[in-house]
């Protein structure tokens, strides 16, 4: 049989590190060839084909790295012999970058990110496994029309709703509306399918899109100078289903009245935001100022959202509707 044509990425993270367990650090030390290495029987069963397209941590991501992958995707699985990629990241930024992908790519072939919790030499290292399960889930004909996806630790999400819940552990990425798949015995099973988001063709990606977390006490110092330095909207983490403090209110209005964007999300883990409560900086406040609420989605997703929305041309009144 014919082995699928899987396209390999790497942006770099964690999974390129060893950790020396007398210093307790881990150190970036390896190329995607090296992570490939260490799993020979994968080239068994897939034709690889293997780009470096970053070596750098997850941290050091940004949006405009997102696109250019983006575009490096969309030229690759272009190609009709290619079935699927795989993208291999730092966990850091890798629900953001994914989020983005998704937002931008239109295709039907998978997309699957994957990274590492722990380096090499560090136990429960999950590097290999990681990635053979990742090419695995591209190669799969059932991942056809999924859209991106997020594996890790034996587990697929939509990178729709996946979120790096915990910092260190190998078990880190969650979402509120689980998983929507797994691989057991090595053998790819699908539970659901989420819905498909529109997707949007953009030739940059806007910057300057703060968050701001609420707090006990707050007062709108930031969104003033969010302002003040020409921001492009700004993404309020709110108390609650969407509640701010009544300090900062005069800040948002300001904001809404330059016609920057402010979008309401809730600093609760899981979770939306609603326009409910009919008080000072309650979410019936909020909703009648013309904030957005982003309904679901995390303060980084909603801001990536936002940035991909603005980057499309959409203009700031038309912005609740795709909330």
């Amino acid at each position: 049989m014919r082995r699928p044509k899987i396209s390999v990425m790497l942006l770099g993270g964690t999974i390129v590190c060893s950790y020396d367990a007398q210093k307790k650090q881990a150190t970036p030390n390896y190329g995607l060839s090296d992570l490939i290495e260490r799993i020979p029987a994968i080239r068994e069963k897939y034709e690889l084909v293997e780009e470096e397209v970053l070596n750098i941590p997850g941290t050091q991501l940004t949006l405009k790295d997102g696109l250019k992958l983006s575009e490096r995707l969309k030229t690759i699985l272009a190609e009709p012999e290619i079935a699927g990629a795989v993208v291999i990241q730092g966990t850091d930024t890798l629900e953001e970058i994914a989020y983005l992908v998704s937002l931008v790519l239109d295709t039907q072939k998978p997309v699957v990110f994957t990274g590492s919790m722990k380096s090499y030499h560090e136990f429960y290292s999950d590097a290999e496994g990681n990635i053979s399960g990742a090419i695995q889930t591209a190669g799969d004909p059932d991942a056809y029309g999924r859209g991106v996806m997020v594996y890790m630790n034996q587990l697929l999400f939509s990178a729709a709703d996946v979120e790096k819940f915990h910092s260190n552990r190998v078990d880190a990425f969650q979402s509120f509306y689980g998983p929507i798949g797994s691989i057991e015995n090595e053998t790819v099973r699908f539970w659901r399918s989420p819905g498909r988001d529109q997707t949007f063709s953009i030739d940059h990606i806007e910057q300057g899109i703060p968050i701001i977390k609420s707090y006990a006490g707050m007062d709108d110092c930031l969104i003033r100078a969010a302002i003040a330095e020409g921001c492009r909207g700004i993404v309020i983490e709110g108390l609650g289903s969407g509640n701010v403090q009544p300090a900062i209110m005069s800040g948002i209005r300001q904001a809404l009245e330059c016609r920057i964007p402010v979008l309401i999300t809730t600093r609760c883990l899981n979770g939306a935001t609603f326009g409910v409560y009919d008080y000072e900086g309650g979410g019936a406040d909020l909703e009648a100022c013309g904030a957005i609420f982003s309904h679901g989605l995390s303060s980084p997703k909603a801001r990536i959202r936002l940035a991909v929305l603005l980057s499309a041309g959409i203009r700031p009144e038309q912005l609740n509707s795709y909330f």
